[in-house]
């Protein structure tokens, strides 16, 4: 036998920091030095994913998972590495299950920072200061640089070995080893061993790293990303299914029709297709490390295309993409342009970048810390200049990973990875390194995307919401992905091409131009004037970055190169996120932060570095302890004070549970304090039901009701001192859960059975997904179950994976179904179905004992090696009773509708009920009845004849007279006589129509619905919502049914507007505050009557419940009242959702169902003949004029492509524009365009990603209106352009550009006063010219021309007065004519969001689950992330 320690060593040093080497596995690397080396156990390169577990091909990711049994040991000399190879040798020869995987060298050695240094950042990272505070999560004050645990700790049993006290604290970090154990307890062992071993310097658990995408979304493309391509192959037998999706966009809404090359938004948003035609100055490599590349994609490159992987059977080929994610994110850097198909990406030209891909995750989206590490080794030995990483773990700060990033960005490789998708306050690694680049997530509206991670190492932002790019040719070669993976390589592309056109500027310099040149986000709650946790420095913008570099250079744009003589390197400059701007600074400008919170910062030119300027920070501590101090930068500094911009918040303690009791702050600590103590509802008697009623702190008693519903046990009664007590079974009755010895299985199979079936009726079980989740209960016997019969569907040819777990409890309470660390595994087991109609069968290799009266949980599902091909595996019984209705029973086991599950990771649920087709098989252990049962079971016969019955005889009634008493008289009514002046009042009797949620309902913005009255006269005098932190709400009526009015908001008359200020909080059941109170209106018997309830505020909106499918509005009962109710038998139907706000009045396209209101309404009884119904507000007046500028008499003539001018409303009306003439120069057919943007064409905001050039459309601020060929008049004449709509505030600017392509618009030259026009409403101000026309650009000059000419034109536009008419100036609206608005695309569908009901002991929850963070980080992964049922959406 070759001696180990030798072989191994000298192996280890020639792999020369290869983690996993691109060529050869560590396993062949050990053995090439002797043949004799038992290398057996080296059986993987690298670990991916969970052995029990593995990766699911189409679930989203973002996970805390170590990959367990994988330690990394960082050395700081050679003989350390030496000691660890001779101590694994002797813990082999001990039988110990230890492996050498491989080992990584560092570039440069490290030194291990000293303990006296700063705390630990936001990850649990080392802090590199000299003491004092520690960053956002770290140790604080005196903090240690040593990174003992991720944020929130370790693993149980797992940690991470430091140097202690004394030690010698000048060691260097040489490299590190990777071992692999075998179990759980080795691991431990190796974890202490290690760590004291002389030379070595820490020891810590590997981690799985996944793609950082997001499936599951809230909203319409939830199921068009997931669903969709799983659900439609099922055919026409599932049109009943609760399942419902909204197309990415109305005119595109199947990824599969191809009609034209397409520019994804998120191209434009990064501002890059005008530098295309630029020639770079060298060739760039970028690599992707992802899960692989679909080389030979038509789409993408092939030629010069190289990678790497573990040449492993979990990671397969690096040019094999099982997963889609990798093409995925390689087409948004790099997908083809001009090739008249699919998508382009942010560098469509092949010929000036070449990739290199780096195949770090395997098929499942998923692998080691290990194998990504020796990915990026291996991108930058093979010369990538940017590395793009859309991948991540949460919480898994790895120092010898740190290290290794810092050796590829000291190599001069940007590395750009995604921020995570935890949608909250957390840490997320490689993004959280400070030589990695953090990538957050927006919309298409530039807002932040709700799933995006949020803290101090953000730096900058990109589209990663609903991206479309190339996906490999077997899953339809294009798809739309959301997740910050998919902003990752924007940036990425972004920096390459930078790269490209900049060679001379190292890394950092690149990355530090990006973050200068950032484009301010929107306006919201979240952004900050300069960084923020949320966009970080901003939008990345690539013609911003690309101008700042050209004009100021590589210093000037991102600061100085680092000082080599002093050993200063380039990782020494990288800080990341907020402190990004802190090293290398040349000038003030490149230190400030646009945070006045921060406090004024310039640069130390002598150290290039940023401080701040002592006294310009406000210090808000009021030294109050009941108040919440913070600075709110968007505050102004009064008096030179910038304490001004303090917020002190009273501290509040109430959670208004007032059966809590009363608590207060405490004045000296600062700690809530109890006032009032909880209330007390126990009245010590066991026959109540004991409640208190959170709103007012009142106790509720109800009588508890016994009744165990068996049909063999009779005079079942409740002891006050006791409980319930239930009477034993008579014998020898079927029922009686005991197979008396008259009954056999076939007499009785109640009692006598030992399995229970639900249906293998493949007309029963007509639904097809991959498994079922349900539970199971059982009732006064404890129960051993021993297997289980399954419908599996699969043909026999395929081999199919039964998974069975198993929870104690309901399977849907708490999130169980999406939380999958709560669930046991039962078994995994291949099996080969047996069919349609038939059972397969599997035995349990552990029986599941459960106990008497209790619920147990189960989830069972089955898939194949390739699930998305083999789609659906398993049958399934829609049940329209609920979730937990019982399907099927005998005496000693209920079997309960559950839910179906789609998912390949057997933790999703559909939202219609549906049960488990198939069996169980079970032993009965416990023969003894219970005498307190806790179900309610549903008997399965009529009870018998003989029971006792609480009905009354029949003749009873007929004791008491039916008629008043004789000795009342009855002429005395006669006594009031009928002319009295003073007759009783008609007292009205008021009448609710009320529906709340329960469980879970979906956001609302705007809805419209009908409700028709009964045989009565009745008024409705007030509307009752349930709120989703609504702020503002609007009601119009309209007599009729709404689906003859949507689109018109001439035709509804406001009746009710909430008060300014209002807050209705969360899920909270109310009758709003109306402004002016709620204008009743009156229904005539059978009438009709239509209401419109629009959510005007900037919140959520209200709350609803989808109820039909497409085209069914106004079709159904949504909520009712009986005939007998006083105003009779008044129907609410349910209705069309829609949009609110600037969109007032326009219903949701055809893709989404019909939902009803939740709330409803308040009625009062009419006296008959009550006629006195609200009428219409009349249609409010349109004034059509026009006004010209006519051609100059005077002045220089001149041509040019276009002109751009400002257009001020100067009345006090809005005005709608609705076409313009203007002077071609020649004539014939022209194409002309018609441009607009709020605001003036001049100047522009220096806070803009163009600042200073609103006359370009590098911000895509610009909208095309109009566009269209014309007839052309030529010189003298003005031709009418193609006719749109656009609205003008009073008092506000709009600019115009209208262009042309081939023709020219003729104009003459003026001064600014003469070139202006002013009519009764509106002014035309002086143009500029547009002559160098670029498309969507509109053009490409970087300065305004300084010449004035005058628009020569007519604009054609009409004051309106009123709300009704400043609404039917937009697109989707029908005019008071009955004409329609043009029809335009409406775009993204309006996304329905569903929420949940407050947790129980919480109900009045102010805040209500975080819709903008978790839940909802993108779906169910592991107990990470919300509550996403995939099609629970509008």
């Amino acid at each position: 036998m070759v001696n180990l320690s030798k072989v191994a060593f000298a192996a280890l040093l020639l792999l020369g920091g290869v983690g996993v080497p691109s060529s050869i596995g560590p396993r062949a690397a050990l053995a090439q030095e002797g043949d004799e080396y038992d290398g057996g156990d080296l059986q993987r390169d690298i670990v991916v994913g969970d052995v029990d577990d593995p990766g699911d091909p189409t679930e989203p990711v973002e996970s805390n998972a170590d990959v367990s049994n994988t330690l990394l040991v960082t050395y700081s000399s050679d003989s350390g590495l030496s000691n660890i190879i001779n101590h694994v040798e002797e813990a082999r020869g001990k039988g110990k299950g230890v492996m050498l995987k491989g080992n990584n060298r560092y570039k440069s050695p490290k030194r291990r920072p000293g303990r006296s240094g700063g705390g630990l950042d936001g990850g649990g990272q080392p802090g590199g200061g000299t003491g004092g505070e520690g960053g956002k999560g770290g140790n604080g004050k005196g903090g240690s640089d040593n990174p003992k645990a991720r944020s929130g700790g370790n693993s149980k049993g797992k940690r991470n070995r430091w140097l202690e006290a004394g030690e010698d604290e000048g060691e260097l970090d040489v490299g590190f080893v990777t071992l692999e154990t075998t179990d759980g307890e080795t691991t431990n062992s190796e974890l202490s061993e290690l760590g004291g071993l002389e030379g070595v310097t820490n020891v810590e658990h590997d981690v799985e790293l996944t793609v950082a995408e997001v499936k599951s979304l809230r909203g319409a493309n939830a199921a068009n990303e997931h669903v969709r391509e799983i659900i439609e192959a099922m055919g026409a037998e599932q049109a009943g299914l609760n399942i419902e999706y909204a197309p990415e966009h109305e005119d595109d809404h199947d990824d599969r029709r191809r009609l034209a090359e397409d520019t994804p938004y998120g191209i434009n948003h990064v501002n890059v297709t005008h530098l295309w035609s630029i020639e770079p100055q060298q060739h760039v490599k970028i690599c992707v490390i992802d899960t692989g590349y679909d080389l030979g994609h038509p789409d993408l490159p092939s030629d010069g295309v190289t990678g790497w992987d573990a040449h492993s059977p979990e990671t397969q080929s690096w040019d094999v993409d099982g997963h889609s994610h990798g093409t995925h994110c390689a087409g948004t850097i790099g997908a083809i342009g001009g090739n008249d198909a699919g998508v382009v990406g942010v560098m469509p030209n092949p010929s000036k970048f070449s990739f290199h891909i780096g195949k770090g995750l395997s098929d499942s989206g998923s692998g080691s810390g290990a194998a990504v590490i020796a990915a990026v080794k291996d991108c930058v030995d093979k010369g990538a200049k940017v590395i793009s990483m859309s991948l991540g773990c949460g919480n898994c700060y790895v120092a010898a990973y740190d290290q290794a990033y810092k050796d590829a960005y000291d190599a001069g490789v940007l590395i750009v990875a995604a921020a995570g998708n935890s949608g909250r306050d957390s840490v997320h690694y490689p993004s959280g390194y400070k030589s990695v680049i953090s990538v957050a997530s927006v919309m298409e509206s530039k807002k932040l995307s709700y799933f995006s991670t949020r803290n101090d190492q953000t730096e900058i932002a990109a589209p990663g919401h609903y991206v479309k790019s190339t996906v490999p040719r077997n899953k339809e070669s294009y798809g739309t992905k959301s997740g910050t993976s998919m902003a990752c390589p924007h940036v990425a592309g972004v920096a390459a091409l930078l790269v490209s056109h900049f060679p001379n500027c190292n890394n950092n310099q690149i990355r530090n131009a990006m973050i200068h040149s950032a484009s301010e986000p929107p306006t919201d709650s979240l952004n900050l004037p300069g960084w923020d946790k949320y966009y970080g420095w901003g939008l990345v913008n690539a013609g911003m970055a690309y101008e700042l570099l050209k004009n100021e250079g590589c210093i000037g744009a991102g600061g100085a190169a680092p000082d080599e003589a002093a050993g200063e390197k380039l990782s020494d400059m990288a800080l990341g996120g907020k402190d990004q701007k802190t090293n290398g600074c040349t000038t003030d400008s490149q230190c400030q932060n646009g945070n006045l919170c921060l406090g004024e910062m310039k640069c130390n030119t002598d150290t290039n570095k940023c401080y701040q300027v002592e006294g310009t920070a406000p210090d808000c501590d009021d030294g109050v302890k009941c108040t919440i101090d913070t600075c709110d930068p968007t505050k102004p500094i009064l008096n030179n004070d910038p304490k001004s911009m303090c917020v002190h918040t009273p501290k509040t303690c109430e959670d208004e549970d007032k059966c809590n009791g009363i608590y207060s702050c405490d004045p000296l600590t600062g700690n809530c304090q109890q006032d009032t103590p909880p209330v007390d509802c126990d009245d010590g008697m066991a026959c109540t039901i004991d409640k208190c009623i959170t709103d007012t702190g009142q106790c509720q008693y109800t009588q508890k009701m016994c009744n165990d519903n068996n049909v063999c046990t009779f005079g079942d009664k409740c002891d006050n001192s006791t409980g319930c007590v239930f009477q034993p079974p008579v014998e020898d009755c079927c029922g009686n859960a005991q197979c008396d010895a008259s009954e056999d299985e076939e007499s009785c199979p109640i009692d006598c059975s030992d399995s229970i079936t639900t249906s293998f009726d493949t007309g029963v079980a007509r639904h097809r997904y991959l498994g079922s989740v349900f539970n199971i209960a059982t009732k006064s016997k404890n129960v051993t179950i021993a297997g289980v019969g399954v419908h599996c569907i699969l043909p026999n040819d395929k081999v199919g994976k039964v998974h069975v777990y198993t929870l104690g409890g309901d399977y849907y309470g708490n999130g169980n179904w999406y939380k999958k660390y709560r669930w046991t595994k039962v078994l995994e087991q291949d099996v080969t179905c047996a069919g349609a109609g038939l059972s397969t069968n599997v035995s349990f290799p552990e029986v599941v004992k459960i106990g008497k009266n209790k619920v147990q949980a189960f989830s069972i599902y089955v898939l194949t090696d390739n699930i998305m091909t083999d789609y659906p595996t398993t049958r399934h019984i829609p049940h329209s009773a609920g979730r937990h209705a019982v399907y099927k029973e005998d005496s000693y086991v209920q079997i309960r509708t559950g839910s179906g599950n789609f998912c390949a990771s057997g933790w999703c649920a559909i939202l219609t009920p549906m049960a488990y087709s198939g069996s169980f098989n079970y032993v009965v252990v416990d023969d003894s009845p219970t005498t307190h049962p806790t179900l309610s079971m549903k008997p399965t016969t009529p009870p018998p004849t003989n029971s006792p019955t609480s009905t009354p005889p029949t003749d009873s009634p007929t004791t008491k007279p039916t008629h008043s008493p004789t000795s009342s008289p009855t002429e005395s009514p006669s006594a009031a006589p009928s002319t009295s002046i003073a007759p009783t009042a008609f007292q009205p009797e008021v009448v609710e129509m009320l529906t709340h949620p329960a469980g879970w309902a979906n956001i609302l913005r705007a809805v419209y619905f009908n409700v028709t009255a009964g045989d009565e006269w009745a008024r409705i005098t007030d509307l009752q919502v349930v709120t989703c932190r609504t702020t503002s709400l609007q009601v119009y009526m309209k007599r009729g049914n709404a689906a003859t009015y949507e689109n018109s908001p001439c035709d509804w008359t406001m009746v009710a507007e909430t008060e300014d200020g209002w807050d209705g909080r969360y899920w909270k059941k109310v009758y709003p505050p109306w402004k002016n109170g709620f204008e009743s209106v009156v229904m005539e018997p059978n009438e009709t009557v239509s209401f419109y309830v629009a959510n005007t505020g900037s919140s959520n909106g209200i709350l609803g419940k989808r109820t039909g499918n497409r085209g069914t509005w106004y079709k159904s009962s949504w909520t009712k009242l009986d005939s007998t109710s006083a105003v009779g038998a008044v129907r609410m139907a349910d209705g069309r959702t829609g949009y609110n706000n600037e969109q007032l009045f326009k219903p949701h396209s055809k893709y989404y169902s019909a939902y009803g209101m939740y709330g409803g309404l308040k009625m009062e009884t009419m006296q008959a003949g009550s006629t006195q119904a609200p009428t219409t507000a009349p249609t409010e007046p349109f004034s059509p004029d026009a006004l010209t500028s006519p051609v100059a008499e005077s002045g220089e003539v001149k041509d040019f492509n276009g002109v751009q001018f400002d257009v001020d409303n100067t009345g006090d009306d809005f005005a709608i524009i609705t076409s313009f003439d203007v002077h071609f120069k020649s004539t014939g057919s022209k194409h002309i365009e018609v441009w607009s943007r709020s605001g003036s064409h001049k100047g522009g905001s220096l806070g803009s990603c163009s600042p200073g050039q609103n006359f370009n459309n590098w911000c895509n601020e610009w909208k095309k209106l109009a566009h269209g060929n014309v007839d052309a008049q030529g010189l003298g004449k003005f031709t009418a352009t193609p006719e749109f709509s656009v609205a003008v505030k009073a008092k506000t600017t709009v600019a115009f550009a209208i262009v042309s392509q081939n023709g020219r618009l003729s104009t003459h030259s003026a001064t600014a006063s003469s070139a202006t026009v002013q009519g009764s409403h509106l002014r035309i101000n002086d143009a500029t010219c547009i002559d160098d026309y670029y498309g969507s650009n509109l053009q490409t000059s970087h300065e305004v021309d300084s010449t004035r000419f005058k628009f020569e034109g007519t604009i054609n536009y009409a004051i309106g007065y009123g709300k009704c008419a400043y609404l039917s100036h937009f697109p989707w609206t029908r005019l008071p004519n009955g004409a329609s608005s043009m029809d335009i695309d409406e775009g993204d569908p309006e996304e329905a969001i569903m929420v949940y009901e407050p947790e129980e002991g919480d109900p009045d929850d102010e805040d209500g689950p975080p819709l903008d963070g978790s839940p909802g980080e993108g779906g169910p992964s592991d107990g990470e992330g919300g509550p996403e049922e995939g099609v629970m959406y509008q």
